[in-house]
């Protein structure tokens, strides 16, 4: 009777650690957490060229991108990368306006959310710097070429009434970033140059030509005051120097609006007065007009470009300049008077 018990003793043992353990194997094992990974890792604009990727600053969660100058922001298509098992809206793929900040949120596996300011600038348009090319000159079209570092090189005189024949060609020559020295040449012969020296508060131009055997001719001294020429003075070394005109300028502003003329006395025996338009003047950007006895004039001198000129030397004369002009705000074509339209041409970068 003792061992029946204790073998049923073991038999309902035995029951319990077997219907234990099948419960256990049953128990499903707890599920994996859901993802609460909401970033985005990658924003760019693939359809630009070149692809323009943003900066994601995940600390401050704003994304920021620079697409190139001229770029229509109303709508921009973005290739948006999130995490794993995150979501996103607006979807990544699809044309958004993007002239003022949009948001993009991420939602995370669990459901919980994040939100992006994405901001996108367009770049200024790069300054376009326009070098003059053809100008109209004193007697002829001048031709200009520039050297490296983009001071005149080479001007070729194009005579209006030889169809494009280039007769005469000056060569310019530098020391300290200035002209110290212009050849002028008809075909290769030189037929002249100029020297132009600088002191304190003078630059002096002197003339040399075949004609006078390249002996020094005549020269003009002209005169500055805080770095602005205010005056000039015509010297004939036939004279042994002496000066047989003169004159004085009265700018406004950055323009010469009237020149007085003393010829070689100290009375005013002429003057001229000057107006002008608001745009570039493209003489002052080389620095010359074309009359190789005088660099330094109004035409050069002045900001804007004359468009009236009143000479009074007794038979007053009123010229009246009309222009045509181009994107850029300079000269495209002028008409003095009742004279044919003359051309300008330039190289914009």
């Amino acid at each position: 009777m003792y061992l029946h018990k204790r073998f049923l003793s073991y038999v309902i043992l035995a029951a319990v650690a077997v219907t234990s353990f099948q419960c256990s194997d049953d128990d499903s094992a707890p599920a994996d957490p859901k993802s609460t990974d909401k970033s985005i890792t990658s924003f760019k604009f693939a359809g630009l060229t070149p692809v323009v990727t943003a900066t994601i600053n995940d600390a401050a969660k704003t994304i920021e991108a620079t697409v190139p100058a001229g770029t229509n922001l109303t709508a921009l298509i973005p290739t948006v990368e999130i995490s794993e098992d995150a979501g996103v809206s607006p979807t990544s793929g699809i044309a958004q306006n993007f002239t003022t900040p949009v948001t993009y949120t991420v939602t995370a596996e669990d459901g919980s959310k994040q939100a992006y300011t994405v901001t996108v600038t367009v770049e200024e348009e790069g300054e376009v710097s326009c070098y003059p090319t053809l100008l109209p000159g004193d007697e002829a079209m001048m031709e200009i070429t520039y050297n490296t570092d983009l001071t005149v090189a080479t001007v070729n005189y194009q005579a209006y009434d030889e169809e494009g024949e280039t007769g005469y060609r000056s060569e310019f020559v530098y020391a300290n970033g200035k002209p110290s020295r212009v050849n002028n040449f008809s075909g290769d012969e030189m037929v002249s140059y100029t020297i132009f020296t600088y002191g304190t508060n003078t630059i002096t131009e002197m003339y040399y030509s075949q004609y006078t055997d390249f002996e020094a001719e005549h020269y003009y001294l002209y005169h500055l005051d805080g770095g602005r020429i205010t005056s000039w003075g015509y010297h004939s070394m036939r004279e042994g120097g002496a000066r047989l005109d003169s004159a004085a300028f009265t700018y406004t502003n950055d323009n010469i609006t009237q020149m007085d003329g003393y010829g070689d006395g100290e009375d005013v025996e002429w003057s001229n007065t000057f107006e002008y338009d608001d745009k570039i003047n493209p003489y002052a950007q080389v620095g010359f007009s074309g009359d190789d006895d005088e660099y330094f004039n109004n035409l050069t001198l002045s900001k804007n470009n004359v468009t009236r000129a009143i000479n009074k030397d007794g038979d007053d004369e009123d010229v009246v300049v009309l222009y045509t002009y181009n994107d850029h705000n300079l000269p495209q074509t002028r008409t003095l008077g009742g004279a044919p339209v003359q051309t300008f041409g330039y190289d914009c970068k």
